[in-house]
């Protein structure tokens, strides 16, 4: 049965090659584009090294505040100082280690003696960031709190950092002097290059926030930094929530004096939230975006399903004296629709794994235009979009789903319509 859908495909695609070369053509680059929106969007809460634990990794990003005085309608938001971070998001119950860290990255002249300056990522975090993110040290080790109390003025870089400023190996880094912002530190450590596609943890030169520096602004609730926490095992999403919640009730009460008042957003994040916030004043919408994520696959496969559709009726109409001997020899119409849906579908998962294998090559070959506007705003640093991302089951598993759905829209109502013919009428044609 299967080879002889197999033969009969491959005589009708020969029999026709025009409209077999524009179905698998039209397949392949509905495919290719609806794999593309799946990587993307995948790639959003998908692990990458330095965060494998997206699945437990939660953040508490912004402070947003409103005036409680009637007729005042002013509001304030910003990221968060080191004490509002601490008393927020500090010791939660299923927290087994929490980080404040600067989620934003700042350009910053790093300098060897005697070379030329370069312009880099730089983040601010404590200790613990090195426990919640997991980057891959090749030389060196992370700076830990007793080099934070001691005030010692100490670096970590990353390879590329190290290749583009020292010009050296990274074993050779190590003890080096390099003038950060025009501050001399010495490298103790050095990470292996990591993605910008990985936001939280990005970054080619990292430094110590220093003991007593509390990162705000005005006053001692805005600030600079964000809160990355791991959840423990068996600890709940919501679980967390509830606790951060309680705390910025507590925080409302204590904010009365100043006439203002804290506002929840949803706070901690997970990964798809974290992803999706827009600013430091909005509550992330994570079902609007899937809604619109699904809106766009739907369209990408509906739409050349319909052009197909009109092409695999016309070549369906070549074959009606073949399906009306069918029909007379004691086929039934569900036997021929399941034939005809079959036939097709060898030339659709063609056309799809032609898509699939040129949407892999054009995310490993072009991630930088694919990925736009997910890694480095300038450019700069390549995304580097790791083998996961691209060679993953999930890929595969939908490529195929697509495929079939695809056979379904663009094949199902002709075939339908073929094995309704009488086959008197058919053998007359």
């Amino acid at each position: 049965m299967k080879s002889n859908i197999l033969k009969q495909t491959l005589y009708d695609m020969k029999r026709q090659p025009v409209t077999a070369a524009v179905t698998l053509i039209g397949t392949a680059l509905a495919i290719f584009l609806m794999m593309t929106v799946m990587m993307i969007n995948d790639v959003k809460t998908m692990p990458l090294t330095p965060e494998s634990n997206r699945d437990r990794i939660l953040y508490g990003m912004n402070m947003h505040t409103v005036s409680t005085e009637d007729g005042n309608n002013s509001n304030s938001s910003s990221r968060l100082s080191v004490k509002s971070a601490t008393e927020l998001y500090g010791d939660l119950e299923g927290i087994s280690v929490w980080s404040i860290y600067c989620d934003d990255n700042n350009n910053i002249d790093v300098q060897a003696t005697g070379k030329t300056p370069a312009v880099l990522f730089s983040r601010m975090t404590d200790d613990k960031f090195w426990q919640v993110f997991d980057h891959k040290f090749v030389a060196g080790r992370p700076y830990d709190k007793a080099t934070i109390d001691a005030g010692d003025n100490v670096v970590v870089l990353s390879e590329g950092a190290v290749r583009e400023v020292l010009e050296c190996t990274p074993e050779e880094a190590i003890g080096q002097t390099v003038k950060v912002g025009q501050k001399p530190k010495t490298v103790i450590g050095v990470v292996k290059d990591n993605t910008p596609l990985a936001s939280h943890a990005f970054g080619e030169v990292f430094m110590p926030i220093p003991k007593d520096n509390n990162m705000s602004w005005d006053d001692d609730y805005f600030g600079s930094v964000s809160v990355a926490m791991l959840m423990e095992d068996g600890a709940t999403y919501d679980q967390i929530k509830k606790q951060v919640k309680a705390r910025y009730a507590e925080l409302e009460n204590n904010m009365k004096a100043t006439n203002r008042k804290p506002v929840y957003h949803e706070q901690p994040y997970d990964q798809l939230a974290a992803s999706n916030a827009m600013g430091s004043n909005t509550t992330p919408d994570t079902e609007s975006e899937k809604k619109k994520t699904l809106m766009l696959i739907l369209i990408l496969l509906l739409v050349p399903a319909i052009n197909m559709s009109a092409l695999t009726q016309s070549r369906l109409k070549h074959r009606t004296a073949e399906i009306g001997v069918k029909r007379a020899y004691g086929a039934t119409k569900g036997r021929i629709v399941l034939e005809l849906l079959a036939e097709n579908f060898v030339v659709t998962l063609a056309g799809g794994i032609a898509g699939l294998l040129l949407s892999m090559i054009g995310a490993w070959l072009l991630s930088d235009t694919f990925f736009a506007g997910m890694g480095d705003p300038s450019n700069r640093v390549d995304i580097n979009l790791p083998i996961n991302a691209i060679l993953n089951w999930k890929i595969f598993f939908w490529a195929v789903a697509s495929c079939f759905v695809l056979n379904l829209l663009s094949a199902g109502i002709p075939a339908w319509r073929a094995s309704r013919v009488h086959p008197v009428e058919a053998l007359r044609k």
